[in-house]
């Protein structure tokens, strides 16, 4: 149900990814063809959720749709990855990521990584620009109150937009690009990335005059027993003539100590020409705090998120959203956790009408396996 690959890989990164590069400096005697190994991730959720009664009458078309009750989701994804190390010392890998769900699936992202110990890792192909590869979201340890499917519990109206809430990156998903992760020097490393363009036909044709950029810093300390992990970051996206550009500021914060980890972080989107015929707009502001607390095999989690939408600017208000939530996790043995999570999600739109507004709880548990 997590978005678990997006979870781990964001607020890892910078502890990861970059720090092996600055590791590696030992050339391998050999190098070998690549091998792909698998690994991945299987979510199985059974919950119950609450929906407004208005917006469930209102329903598709007037007709009337019933959202409460019992249900039960799961996400999963399995992960090809290989590498080899040449002569030279530089590593050659490769990672493929694949929807298993039954009724849908596909190739996620998909990209091969070079990396040097000096210069640092690039990335070349399907993947999220990489400030959003790196950014630091406040601690949560069940669904996820950034990256997480609670949306498939308490329902989004279709008329309902928070854009804003997953930053600048969905604007361009995982289409290829090329991506660059210094080394970490002192602790902080340098983000950067190109994605030439997100219209392209099968023949390479460019179909849409959009591109855009990234670029951002990684930041990962400890004293005296403290650790922080942050994140800064700026992206554009270029979409030419008569399109609305878009502009975007991230940042992200964690400080941990003996267990405990407080934190959070906002995204500021801001469109710089307004769409004249319909007025719409992307500008919005999202940002989320937590704090968890993990002992032994036990973890606890509280989290609230706000997402702000200007949306149309004919309309004289936004799209609104709330989100809070509670969750727990009990590490059952390697790579087996029972989680959990509550919460209370309103969606206030920028008019009044029943469809486009809607409030609720919900409450899911179930099993996290990793592989």
């Amino acid at each position: 149900m997590t978005n678990r690959e997006n979870t781990s890989r964001t607020t890892l990164l910078a502890t990861t990814t970059m720090i092996a590069a600055g590791l590696m400096a030992t050339p391998a005697v050999a190098a070998e063809k690549i091998t792909l190994g698998l690994s991945g991730f299987m979510e199985q959720w059974v919950g119950v959720a609450d929906n407004d009664e208005d917006f469930e009458q209102a329903g598709v078309g007037g007709q009337g749709v019933n959202f409460t009750g019992i249900d039960q989701q799961a996400d999963t994804e399995v992960h090809f990855q290989g590498k080899t190390v040449l002569d030279n010392g530089i590593e050659i890998a490769v990672n493929m990521e694949l929807e298993s769900d039954t009724g849908g699936g596909g190739i996620d992202d998909s990209f091969v990584e070079v990396t040097s110990g000096l210069l640092g890792l690039v990335q070349l192909g399907g993947a999220e620009h990489s400030i959003w590869q790196a950014h630091v979201a406040s601690p949560d340890v069940g669904i996820g109150n950034q990256d997480g499917d609670y949306a498939n519990w308490v329902i989004t109206p279709a008329a309902f937009t928070d854009s804003a809430i997953t930053g600048f990156n969905p604007d361009t998903g995982n289409s290829n690009k090329i991506a660059y992760f210094s080394p970490m020097f002192f602790g902080f490393g340098l983000l950067a990335s190109y994605n030439p363009d997100t219209g392209s036909t099968a023949t390479g044709v460019q179909t849409a005059p959009n591109e855009s950029w990234t670029l951002g810093v990684a930041m990962e300390q400890e004293f005296g027993g403290v650790g922080i992990v942050a994140d800064v970051g700026y992206g554009t996206l270029l979409e030419g003539a008569g399109a609305n550009n878009l502009e975007a500021w991230q940042v992200g914060v964690n400080v941990s100590f003996a267990g405990l980890t407080v934190g959070g972080s906002a995204v500021l989107n801001d469109e710089r020409l307004e769409n004249a015929v319909s007025g719409t707009f992307a500008d919005g502001i999202v940002f989320d705090v937590g704090v968890s607390y993990e002992v032994d095999a036990f973890a606890a989690s509280v989290t609230w998120l706000r997402s702000e939408l200007e949306g149309n600017s004919l309309v004289d208000a936004e799209d609104e959203k709330d989100s809070v939530m509670v969750s727990g996790a009990y590490s059952m043995g390697p790579g087996v956790t029972l989680a959990g999570s509550v919460f209370w999600v309103t969606y206030d739109d920028e008019t009044t009408t029943n469809a486009n507004n809607n409030e609720g709880w919900g409450g899911v548990a179930g099993l996290v396996l990793e592989f």
